[in-house]
């Protein structure tokens, strides 16, 4: 409805307009009345018209005000009649009267549809870019690099440009993307190129004058994005997609690039520095710091001149190559510019003539401590250093390791630079691991493909950035790359690792059984994929199988296993995915597994179900309580290739299911329950119930440890068991009795630690945990005990003594829900019936789904299956919802897959690797969703959002179609502002830039404000070293660290170790501990979420397994902290069993008296930095020989 107003002061603005009628229409008086069950404020248009002066910028008076709905406005205009409501604009009272026009069906329509936008915001944005977008003239243009001299810091300028008297170029903000841009253009005007400095990639601005000139020095973390525009070219492409990407402006700029990414700008005028500065405090981003002459020196050294580069490349190739790819490494991660490395060289020889066995390792933890040097501490002295620290180990720098993990170099490819890592732990698989080429793992590295900041690639729409992959990309995949001399060539990747952006390459080696051996022997090697050879995405994943991280179990013989046909109704597949093996079969799978971790079998029962692979098979395998001795009978849906005959065959086991997971909400099936009427206090009740658990978590240990279980965290120290058993032994955080109190220091950082992790995903994921809710795999229901609709689910937790049944209706879903439909209702038949062949055998901790129906119930669910898939199931009362509001399952045809009329080969397999970096949007549009529907007040089911779901479904098969989703059939955004729910944990957040939600995720959002753990404990290790030791610090306010736990359990301990002869002599605890230490700073200083040599990592966080930097992609924290996981795990792995006595000294009671060496090795040494985890480390082995010796006070603890 359109109402007309008069009145209205020609000064005015439509915002001050809209906020007077926003003061009532939106008050309290009228919403009570009128609009009670409204969940966010009604939205309406003000349209003044303008004065007849063109020249004005005054209004006529007059203008329209449209509201959605015919009602809402005579509701609206009655009030204000019978209330005497008064709206006031500029002191002068407006007049309000129904209009005779009828407002345009499409703005009605958007009115509806589209949130109300706060006129506050809108104004101070567009009055916040009206003043910054001025851009400031520059003069020259300069990439260099900063290095220490003894009398302070000189800017070396490796690159640069003048544009005095030819070209332009201007430095301009960008408020919209959070970045300053540098435009350039040439003499002609045709060509223009750009450099981007985020804003969150500015570490420090400077400026000052340099011989009569004003310039600006940007400190940057990471390179700039440099971005080319032909505008020739432009012509004959898409309007939208003007500009591309591009590594270097000419030759010399790619060559110096990636050692010299600081930017410095000459201007031309110097009253621009008061200019820039004035914006920068507008845009909220730090002023310049200013600096007189001298602070930072201008030299240009040459320092990547192409003769130092080739000097380094001459002495490379003359290196083993895995300390060529160390020394390598100090240069491409900026650890050393050219030069120092080059003056290095004589000393690195020595100590490789010295200790040719060790070089690698010293060199590694160089690295560590070349990322934290003492103040005007020389590179020399930091050398001579690291290379005593690793003389303390005795010549020996190699642990135990798991053989479910081979060591693996990693190189990531940015679009200016190659950054090298590791070796890391990585979980083995079937080619590049110990099963397969033993002794030639270094022959084999992970490749990561990633932007500068080590995000994945992200494009405006205006960039074409496809070209630049296809380049960048492409070229190292179909022409190789050289790392320290050796040449290596594409093999291929998991599926993880697609969507991680990564594959795995190889250099060619001579193997003495197999012979000389490429990447297309290995591909030959893995299996016979003719029926596959078609579409180059299918047998690129079907050869991904091999790269799958698994672990190797049971062998079988021919006779051990067959196939069998799939349960089909109405052309649907009911077992997709999904076999079956007998019980003693799984039993010895996980006797094989155990035994492989160093565990004994814990709990009342293995394993029912795993994820396998099998020579070409993969998919699910569960326990069929008919079949008998050691069989496995596969489905030929799990079929994925043919391979070469064998006369035994591996299980390799990528996940056994013993336990049932917990299940956690997210936004994502938030907003769909919210849609289908599940009301937000539900999701507030349940979070507020979450967030009091979380805090009082350091209260007790028993809070912490009902923490503990209820997320993953501290798993690779097995911290749950030794709360528990601390607990068990009368320990406590506080405790009157002050020999009994552990809860200072590094305890409580600990429980801090886990709470801020826990409270972090709340806040920012909505990971809100579901009482009577569990996260299971399903598996097809073989005894037909189930029909249409219902699903049989037994529930054994750990610890418990028995199990349950769930019975009655159930809630289930899968991730990523996207659809309304993905959400369904089920109904579980609580005990197997009698006679039925569950009856003996209950299947825990796995749900089964019915073969009878018009559709299988895995499909109905996000697309779901049965060859892995984990299903979210809860009978919660307050998530059940009326089975007539439950919303149809999306069903989209199956995608063609993309056929090329031709055998693939491993150059169309790049190919599609290259497009599908181009094409990954299964996350952007999984985003996009989510914002659109809290913007849209049709939610989920609104038309573009399902297209959106239809969309995402055909994302999620494009690793297998080859069919990319077109990145111009995305519906855009309803209006330019996100909910505040999406503001970036690590951005300044801009008032300008949100949108208060009013969806449950936005209540749920902003009701937790969290804070960082304090910081008493120093984040650099190395710098508080003196004398060659790791100085940790408490606060002066904080007791010394307590001995608590030594006075406890001494007497528990010694009653077993007095009749053990020198219990306290054990040679190798030193060398033990002090290598610990080393290679847990290298993983501090490694495993950040940026490259930034002042990052680094907490002991807490390692202990913890979590990442405390703040990070806008939340797949790139999940990476990274898993890789952190897998080698923390793996070190922790080795050092327990090292503080274990070994060979024929190996008893409980000498374990025990190993252990306890250690533990008082570390109390003896609080000033190493690793000494507390080390500590914990200890205690675990204490714990579990004291249990193996009777209990602990005659009790057991509970397990891991």
């Amino acid at each position: 409805m359109d109402i007309h107003l008069s009145g209205v002061p020609f000064t005015a603005s439509s915002y001050d307009v809209t906020r007077a009628i926003a003061f009532v229409l939106h008050g309290e008086a009228f919403v009570s009345a009128h609009c009670p069950n409204d969940a966010r404020p009604v939205n309406f248009k003000v349209a003044l018209v303008a004065d007849r002066d063109p020249n004005s910028v005054r209004n006529a008076g007059h203008g329209t005000l449209t509201v959605p709905e015919i009602r809402l406005g005579r509701c609206f205009l009655d009030f204000l009649v019978k209330q005497k409501v008064k709206i006031k604009v500029l002191d002068r009272s407006l007049r309000l009267y129904p209009s005779q026009a009828a407002p345009a069906v499409r703005l009605v329509k958007q009115l509806k549809q589209v949130p109300y936008q706060d006129p506050d915001i809108v104004e101070a944005k567009e009055i916040l870019y009206k003043d910054v977008q001025s851009p400031i003239p520059i003069r020259t243009l300069q990439f260099g690099v900063f290095f220490k001299v003894q009398h302070g810091v000189v800017f070396s300028p490796e690159w640069e440009e003048d544009y005095w008297q030819q070209g332009d170029a201007r430095l301009a903000f960008e408020l919209q993307h959070r970045l300053l841009r540098v435009n350039i253009g040439d003499h002609t005007d045709i060509i223009t190129r750009s450099v981007l400095m985020t804003f969150i990639n500015i570490k420090n601005m400077y400026m000052g004058w340099e011989l009569g000139s004003p310039f600006i020095l940007f400190h940057l973390s990471t390179p700039s994005a440099l971005e080319w525009e032909d505008k020739n070219r432009t012509e004959t492409r898409r309007a939208n997609n003007t500009r591309f990407r591009v590594g270097g402006f000419d030759e010399a700029h790619q060559r110096v690039g990636p050692y010299a990414h600081q930017v410095r700008l000459v201007l031309k005028d110097g009253d621009d520095l008061k200019t820039f500065a004035a914006m920068c405090n507008k845009a909220q981003i730090p002023i310049p710091i200013p600096v007189g002459p001298g602070q930072v020196d201008v030299q240009r050294r040459n320092i990547y001149s192409d003769t130092n580069l080739k000097k380094i490349a001459s002495w490379l190739e003359t290196l083993d190559w895995s300390v060529a790819f160390q020394c390598e490494a100090l240069l491409c991660n900026l650890r050393l510019n050219a030069c120092e490395l080059l003056d290095l060289r004589p000393h690195i020889d020595a100590q490789i003539q010295l200790w040719p066995l060790l070089a690698r390792d010293m060199l590694r933890h160089f690295h560590t401590v070349l990322r934290s040097r003492r103040p005007n501490e020389t590179i020399l002295n930091a050398f001579t250093r690291a290379v005593q620290e690793h003389e303390r180990l005795g010549g020996s720098s190699k642990s135990h390791t798991n053989p479910n993990f081979f060591d693996a170099h990693h190189v990531s490819f940015t679009p200016t630079a190659m950054r090298l890592e590791g070796p890391y732990n990585h979980q083995s698989n079937r080619v590049a691991s110990l099963r397969s080429y033993l002794g030639y793992q270094d022959h084999f590295i992970r490749v990561d493909f990633r932007d500068e900041d080590r995000l994945q690639y992200k494009w405006d729409r205006e960039v074409d950035g496809a070209e630049f992959v296809r380049e960048r990309v492409g070229g190292i995949l179909h022409d190789g790359f050289k790392i320290a001399g050796r040449r290596f060539e594409f093999l291929g990747y998991s599926q993880s690792q697609l969507r991680s952006h990564s594959v795995f390459a190889v250099s060619p080696f001579e193997h003495p059984e197999k012979g000389w051996v490429t990447a297309d022997s290995i591909r030959r090697d893995v299996g016979i994929f003719e029926k596959v050879l078609y579409c180059p995405a299918l047998y690129a994943a079907r050869v991904s199988q091999a790269f799958s991280g698994t672990e190797d179990s049971v062998r079988l013989r021919a006779d051990q296993w067959d196939e069998m046909e799939d349960v089909i109704h109405h052309d649907r597949c009911f077992t997709d995915g999904v076999g079956t093996i007998s019980p003693q079969l799984a039993k010895l799978m996980w006797e094989k597994h155990c035994e492989q971790h160093g565990r004994t079998h814990a709990g009342p029962f293995w394993p029912v179900a795993f994820q396998i692979r099998f020579g070409g098979y993969k998919g699910m395998v569960a326990v069929h309580p008919l079949l008998s001795g050691i069989m496995m009978r596969l489905r030929n849906s799990m079929r994925k290739f043919d391979v070469h005959e064998s006369e035994y065959i591996p299980i390799e086991i990528s996940r056994g299911f013993q336990y049932p997971g917990k299940m956690f909400l997210n936004r994502p099936l938030i907003q769909i329950l919210e849609d289908l009427g599940i009301h937000r206090d539900v999701f507030m009740t349940l979070q507020s119930a979450a967030v009091a658990d979380v805090q009082t978590a350091g209260d007790s240990l028993n809070s912490f440890a009902r923490l503990l279980e209820s997320h993953p965290l501290g798993k690779s120290v097995s911290l749950l068991y030794i709360v528990r058993s601390l607990e068990a032994i009368g320990c406590e955080m506080e405790h009157h009795d002050s020999s009994r109190a552990v809860g200072r220091p590094f305890l409580k950082k600990l429980a801090d630690t886990a709470i801020y992790s826990v409270l972090r995903d709340l806040k920012y994921r909505a990971r809100i945990p579901v009482p009577q809710g569990w996260n299971l795999p399903a598996i097809a229901d073989e005894g037909g005990i189930l029909g249409r609709g219902q699903i049989y689910a037994c529930i054994w937790e750990q610890n418990a003594a028995e199990p349950f049944w769930l019975e009655g209706s159930i809630m289930i879903s899968r991730s990523p829900t996207i659809h309304p439909g993905d959400v369904q209702m089920v109904h579980a038949i609580g005990k197997p019936p009698r006679g039925s062949i569950y009856e003996e055998n209950p299947m825990p901790n796995v749900i089964l789904f019915p073969c009878e129906g018009k559709r299988d119930l895995a499909s109905c669910l996000a697309g779901g299956d049965l060859d892995g898939d984990l299903y979210l199931v809860t009978q919660l009362p307050s998530l059940l919802l009326p089975f007539e509001k439950v919303h149809p399952p999306g069903d989209y045809p199956p995608t063609k897959r993309k056929d090329i009329g031709r055998s693939s080969t491993i150059e169309d397999v790049a190919d599609f690797v290259v497009e599908y970096i181009n094409s990954d949007m299964v996350g952007l549009l999984s985003t996009n969703h989510l914002i659109l529907s809290d913007q849209s007040s049709f939610g989920t089911r609104d038309r573009d959002c399902l297209k959106l779901a239809e969309l995402c479904s055909k994302a999620v098969d494009y690793p297998k179609s080859g069919i990319p989703v077109n990145m111009e059939d995305t519906p855009r955004f309803l209006i330019p502002f996100k909910p505040d729910w999406k503001s970036d944990e690590d951005v300044q957040i801009r008032k300008t830039e949100y949108y208060h939600s009013f969806r449950a995720i936005g209540h749920l959002f902003r009701a937790i404000t969290i804070e960082k753990p304090s910081d008493s404990t120093p984040s650099n290790p190395n710098r508080l070293k003196e004398k060659d030791k790791l100085k940790v610090t408490t606060s002066p306010s904080e007791p010394p660290p307590v001995e608590s736990i030594t006075i406890t359990l001494a007497p528990l301990i010694q009653q077993h170790l007095d009749h053990i002869p020198n219990a306290d002599v054990w040679e190798d605890i030193p060398f033990i501990f002090h290598r610990y230490c080393l290679q847990l700073r290298y993983i501090c200083v490694t495993h950040t979420l940026s490259h930034d040599a002042d990052a680094r990592l907490k002991e807490e966080e390692v202990v913890i397994g979590t990442i405390l930097a703040q990070c806008t992609q939340n797949r790139w924290r999940q990476d990274r902290i898993e890789q952190l996981r897998i080698n923390a795990g793996q070190l922790i792995y080795s050092t327990a069993i090292e503080l274990k006595a070994s060979g024929d000294m190996e008893s409980p009671e000498r374990n025990l008296a190993k252990a306890w060496a250690g533990w008082k090795h570390a109390r003896a040494n609080t000033a190493e930095y690793g000494h507390q985890s080390f500590g914990l480390i200890a205690l675990e082995v204490i714990f579990k020989a004291l249990e193996e010796l009777g209990g602990i006070n005659g009790t057991k603890t509970n397990g891991k």
